[in-house]
């Protein structure tokens, strides 16, 4: 069997998992999990294949295991049982990815003549609004990220990934410490976006081998209109092209518009959770699944009415 490629190999995790009704959170519940998140060069896997499992200490009793970002063949089923573990899979998506081997002008012809004149329209508009000159900083070193920490921290409070997605830059001393031994080891990129002096946008990644992964992005809801984040995305982008070592930029999951945008590449991957199974564990899974359910429905009917887009503003603050 082929070495399995990992972003982040297998470790003892706290794993959050959420009841939510679109971006609301209405209950949450921690499960003790050895989880890794895998890299973009792995062949697709058989979810029902608990072969690639590590075995737990035993001096730490686990729910179960995550494997994150796997790649699989297709749409896979939700929920399924296999030798004895639940093989519950809550997201499947296309995992965007952009090649950074490349200069930023070939990068620009990937894509459609209209979304690309749309883009330079955003970023024209953005320069016109910022005095001519769009003020859009870099973080490589450890002694310039105490700076980018702190605009950072200051614009990730208002941000919905924060409100509402407990999914903010984190600010805590240990993430702190850990950004600053990945700088130090050249495996740090932030960037961020400023107007009239305040921070309106950042972005983070990170480096594992030959891949930039993206970690954190934020902005600010009341700059909407000014789409500091496409800005951003489009400047970090052309730094890294022309100025950067690495091969790839993966997006990791999701499906966010900026990650459609920017993204040129893209595998279809799922996060794969096997569970011990027991009532505890098949109570949480059918109750996510259920309500997974219950608000893609609702979601369904909102679109048709016309107003998902708009009520979705309004909850992230941009209305």
């Amino acid at each position: 069997m082929q070495a399995l490629q990992y972003l982040n190999p297998w470790h003892h995790s706290q794993q959050t998992l959420s009841f939510q009704l679109s971006d609301k959170t209405l209950l949450k519940t921690n499960l003790s999990m050895l989880m890794c998140e895998l890299g973009l060069n792995n062949p697709p896997c058989d979810p029902a294949d608990i072969s690639v499992l590590p075995t737990a200490d035993d001096d730490k009793k686990v729910d179960g295991f995550i494997a994150w970002g796997a790649r699989v063949n297709d749409q896979v089923k939700t929920l399924q049982v296999a030798d004895g573990l639940i093989v519950y899979i809550p997201e499947q998506y296309n995992r965007f990815y952009t090649r950074l081997d490349q200069s930023f002008d070939d990068y620009k012809k990937s894509f459609k003549s209209k979304t690309r004149s749309g883009i330079q329209r955003k970023v024209n508009k953005f320069a016109k609004l910022s005095g001519g000159e769009i003020d859009f900083r870099v973080y490589t070193r450890p002694e310039e990220l105490p700076e980018f920490l702190t605009c950072a921290t200051q614009l990730t409070r208002k941000t919905y990934q924060t409100k509402l997605l407990d999914a903010g830059l984190p600010e805590d001393e240990a993430y702190r410490r850990q950004l600053l031994d990945m700088a130090a080891e050249n495996k740090v990129r932030a960037f961020l976006l400023f107007k009239e002096n305040q921070p309106v946008s950042y972005l983070v990644l990170d480096a594992v081998g030959d891949t930039l992964v993206y970690r954190y992005l934020g902005y600010d809801p009341e700059e909407s209109k000014t789409s500091p984040g496409t800005v951003l995305h489009w400047l970090a982008l052309e730094y890294l092209t022309d100025h950067d070592q690495f091969k790839y930029l993966d997006f990791t999951e999701g499906e966010g518009q900026q990650k459609r945008t920017f993204g040129t590449e893209s595998i279809y991957c799922a996060n794969i959770y096997w569970l011990n199974k027991n009532i505890k564990n098949l109570a949480l899974v059918y109750s996510q699944v259920t309500l997974n359910r219950a608000s893609s429905a609702i979601g369904n009917a909102l679109d048709s009415l016309g107003i998902k887009a708009r009520l979705k503003k309004i909850l992230r603050g941009n209305r």
